[in-house]
């Protein structure tokens, strides 16, 4: 009795279904772009264009660092200007009071210290 199911069960399995409507099984065996490997030529290609690539970034990069470093520089001139203009009026002052043109100038100097330590901070393209 059990080779009399077995027959028809062996038979069933080796007839394959019918295909969907629309589905050409003519052509399955032909490569597609989705089961051919890559080509190592379009892989070269790829990889020269990322490296052209992180070339013009990292240029950008280092005039953008370039640029902060000019600002820092130009702060920092400007700051030891008006520290150096600070020094010299409270030594000519009679007593230690502080005019609004000596507070103008602190909250200056204290606005371009803060400034310069922040553009420090910030390295462009860094990690």
């Amino acid at each position: 009795m059990i080779a009399t199911l077995a027959i028809p069960l062996a038979a069933m399995a080796q007839t394959a279904p019918p295909p969907p409507e629309g589905l050409r099984m003519d052509k399955v065996d032909q490569p597609t772009p989705i089961n051919q490997p890559p080509c190592a030529n379009v892989q070269l290609e790829k990889r020269e264009e990322q490296a052209v690539l992180r070339q013009e970034r990292f240029k950008g990069f280092a005039a953008a660092n370039l640029e902060r470093r000019k600002q820092i520089s130009e702060d920092t001139a400007r700051m030891m200007k008006l520290a150096t203009e600070l020094k010299d009026e409270l030594a000519q002052a009679a007593d230690d009071s502080l005019t609004p043109g000596l507070i103008s100038k602190l909250a200056e100097i204290e606005k371009l210290a803060r400034g310069v330590k922040e553009k420090m901070k910030l390295i462009a393209g860094g990690t």
